[in-house]
């Protein structure tokens, strides 16, 4: 999402990061599928698989502390580039 901003760590894929990076998503959108799927026939109450209300619950509360928490609350950007440079 934002090539070129990070610095590269001591050891990284180099060209392989965008092929990984596709292999990763494509990954994770089939386990969340199967995570997701309701395990009995026919759904109900009791058998509907809740793990789809909790992760939009999470994503929801997620986005919106994004949304209305300044950057530097949630990314620590001095601290985490003083960090680097005493261990460089």
């Amino acid at each position: 999402m934002t090539p070129g901003k990070f610095r590269h760590a001591r050891w990284n894929l180099g060209k392989w990061s965008r092929p990984f990076a596709f292999i990763a998503v494509i990954w994770n959108l089939y386990v969340a599928a199967v995570m997701f799927s309701p395990i009995y026939f026919p759904v109900t109450a009791d058998t509907f698989n809740y793990a789809c209300v909790i992760f939009g619950a999470i994503t929801i509360f997620a986005v919106l502390c994004w949304w209305w928490m300044p950057e530097d609350e949630w990314l620590r950007t001095k601290r985490i580039v003083a960090v680097i440079d005493a261990n460089s």
